[in-house]
């Protein structure tokens, strides 16, 4: 089938295998920023989901973009990462929404703490 949706590939991937989808949920991070202390230092204590460490590396659109290869990504909703737990609400910061501009996304959404 093919089709004029713009995927984040800039093409239409026909293979019968290739999922067509929103990617409502992923994360960028750009560790050489250090603003992501849970993956740039040593673990405070075991993470309750098990071991993060093969995590500790950049994951920039580049990278989202390869393991999409094989889909057609209609557009993304990136996710903060825990920017930095005393200002959680920076990742606003130019140099976080560099990680971000070139990837095709609907919007990047924050959180706080209250």
């Amino acid at each position: 089938m093919q089709t004029s949706h713009k995927t984040i590939h800039s093409h239409w991937n026909a293979s019968p295998e290739a999922v067509t989808l929103i990617d409502a949920h992923h994360h960028l991070w750009d560790l050489r920023l250090d603003k992501h202390p849970w993956l740039c230092g040593a673990e405070d204590k075991p993470f309750f989901m098990g071991d993060y460490g093969p995590l500790k590396k950049n994951y920039l659109p580049a990278d989202y973009r390869r393991d999409a290869a094989g889909h057609n990504v209609l557009t993304t909703v990136h996710c903060e990462a825990e920017w930095d737990r005393a200002n959680p609400l920076a990742q606003r910061d130019p140099r976080a929404a560099r990680l971000s501009r070139r990837h095709r996304r609907a919007c990047l959404v924050r959180h706080g703490q209250c």
